[in-house]
């Protein structure tokens, strides 16, 4: 909800802008001192800006309907969230992927099965019991006598069942130690997918940083050579717009980033000891 909400705002504040913008490039049109395919293009330009609003908007209905799912509440505004984790930790924990709780977990089952096959197979070979008694006297001058004996049991035949608890067993083993596998191919590729996505928001938000303080700086620029001549109000508005994207980028980059560290400490389940689920005293 923060980025879209942050992404209409910005959409907002500058399109706003640009709209004066256009409406000095039409005064100047109707005095010829303007081209007018200059400011056809220009209007194209902020209408391409204009028509993302629908989308977002969109998208910001979707995500009040999931706030209010979640928690009972309707949002409102939203400041940026404050990450629950830090990178280092992040990174960390996706390097210890195999120690996740969900894998120990498929480990444990997997100990499970390989109990069940054993306790089934011993069902073919023989059964010993050890039989204990003792008789008690019937007059005072008889005497306690104890019994022990061992007996010894095998089933010849019982129509397939063993067979078939075996094989049961065996498969729920082997269907176990599947999932175990899979689960640990696809943790592993999902966390090395992860973690390349955060290193390359690492090195691009500083870069995307430069690019919105340098478009700042060239969009006063140009405001303070129109009276000069030496820049245009078609050039002025196709920096405001390039300036809209790099702020644009970097709200969805931030978000990005939140997202994928929250993704990382959830299936790590640092998540959930960060923010003490299922902790009991």
């Amino acid at each position: 909800m923060w980025r879209v909400q942050s992404r209409i705002d910005l959409l907002d504040e500058r399109t706003e802008g640009m709209d004066l913008l256009i409406s000095q490039m039409e005064r100047a049109a109707s005095n010829g001192m303007v081209d007018r395919a200059a400011l056809d293009g220009a209007r194209r330009q902020i209408v391409g800006i204009k028509l993302e609003k629908a989308r977002l908007l969109a998208e910001l209905s979707d995500a009040e309907l999931r706030f209010e799912r979640y928690f009972g509440g309707v949002a409102g505004k939203l400041r940026m969230p404050e990450a629950i984790v830090d990178q280092d930790e992040v990174l960390a924990a996706a390097k210890d992927w195999r120690n996740t709780p969900f894998l120990k977990r498929s480990a444990a089952s997997i100990f499970i099965a390989k109990q069940q096959v054993v306790i089934t197979q011993s069902a073919f070979g023989p059964r010993a019991r050890l039989r204990a008694g003792v008789t008690s006297p019937m007059d005072d001058d008889d005497s306690t006598d104890t019994s022990v004996g061992l007996a010894i049991e095998y089933t010849f035949g019982d129509g397939g069942r063993r067979e078939a608890d075996l094989a049961a067993a065996k498969s729920r083993l082997e269907a176990a130690e599947a999932q175990l596998h899979d689960e640990k191919q696809m943790l592993k590729a999902e966390m090395a997918a992860a973690v390349s996505q955060l290193n390359s928001l690492e090195l691009s938000m500083p870069l995307l940083q430069k690019q919105i303080d340098l478009s700042r700086s060239e969009a006063q620029i140009a405001r303070s050579q129109l009276a000069t001549g030496q820049s245009n109000l078609r050039q002025l508005i196709e920096v405001e717009v390039d300036s809209y994207r790099a702020e644009d980028s970097k709200i969805t980059m931030r978000a990005q980033k939140l997202s994928l560290q929250l993704t990382i400490a959830g299936r790590t389940g640092k998540l959930v000891e960060r923010i003490g689920l299922f902790q009991t005293e």
